[in-house]
């Protein structure tokens, strides 16, 4: 994966907004224990961004979405998987970017 320098105009308010909306979930859903599919790649995703975009630590991360940081290390090695494999998530991943980091990619 290509680390970026952050963007200095992107909050992770914005990731997490922007990751809601793309996957049709509300916020409180992102904070469930167990969940759908859907909630997992959300949170993938969110995890994956706020890492590589914004440097994010990984308890910070874990801080938002309420979990530890060794599950933010597999979510975050999970979404790189999805991405060498071109899973549909990595398209999702793309279009996210896309939206909140056109000059940087």
């Amino acid at each position: 994966m290509e680390w970026i320098v952050p963007d200095k105009h992107v909050t992770r308010q914005a990731v997490m907004t922007e990751v809601l909306r793309e996957f049709g979930l509300m916020r409180s859903e992102l904070e469930q224990k167990r969940g759908k599919r859907t909630v997992t790649d959300a949170k993938r995703v969110y995890a994956y961004l706020c890492k590589k975009h914004l440097k994010d630590s990984l308890i910070r991360i874990g801080m938002e979405l309420k979990i530890g940081h060794s599950s933010v290390i597999n979510l975050i090695t999970s979404a790189e998987d999805f991405i060498s494999i071109n899973d549909p998530l990595a398209r999702q991943i793309e279009k996210i970017e896309s939206k909140l980091f056109k000059h940087n990619l």
